[in-house]
């Protein structure tokens, strides 16, 4: 649960640091791009993750 959250903070602050690098259009775009890549495997892990959490807590009240 913690690490995609971690791996989604580390992703937005490199972004911010993209935004103060003097970059070619073309290299900035392309690593930009390859970090929204990540952040959207990041985010379907921290999604999924939630979804078990959320299935296992529905599945335990019903048990007990």
């Amino acid at each position: 649960f913690v690490v995609p959250l971690i791996g989604i903070a580390l992703c937005f602050t490199i972004a911010a640091v993209y935004t103060k690098l003097d970059k070619a259009p073309q290299a900035f775009f392309t690593e930009t791009m390859i970090n929204v890549i990540v952040i959207t495997m990041f985010c379907a892990i921290l999604q999924a993750s939630l979804v078990r959490i959320q299935s296992n807590i529905i599945f335990f009240d019903y048990v007990i």
